[in-house]
């Protein structure tokens, strides 16, 4: 249960062998839904995506002493990727939950070198800009 399917690092389709998985997944049973490795990325961030994500949340939160459980970060592969991202985020936001800005950064290019573009895992965000919405 949960493994990728082809066994492939670009793999976005996920192994869910009895009929009583595909019922958990779809009824939101956290014993499936922790078990998946992967899967389609409407629904689910491909590790590799995770990878990069939290990377530069670390080195976000080291650079501004904060603690990584107290942002959240997505890169992104240009500022106008970034821009939708936040744009989007900030209209799901409920109001009565406070105000949770999300901030759109420019990263150093070091920390974008190999980042998994968002839309293609097996694509590369240019060394020379990336960007991420982050959230406190």
């Amino acid at each position: 249960l949960g493994q990728p399917l082809p066994l492939d690092e670009h793999a976005v389709s996920v192994s869910m062998p009895l009929w009583e998985h595909v019922v958990g997944y779809e009824e939101g049973d956290p014993r499936v839904s922790s078990a998946l490795v992967c899967g389609y990325p409407r629904f689910k961030t491909h590790p590799s995506v995770d990878q990069v994500n939290d990377l530069v949340r670390d080195r976000l939160c080291a650079a501004r002493g904060q603690r990584a459980a107290d942002l959240l970060v997505r890169v992104l592969p240009t500022e106008a990727v970034a821009l939708r991202y936040k744009s989007f985020m900030e209209s799901c936001l409920d109001a009565d939950a406070g105000s949770f800005p999300v901030e759109v950064l420019k990263l150093p290019p070091e920390w974008c070198e190999g980042a998994p573009a968002a839309e293609a895992p097996q694509g590369a965000v240019s060394a020379r800009e990336c960007y991420a919405a982050a959230r406190a």
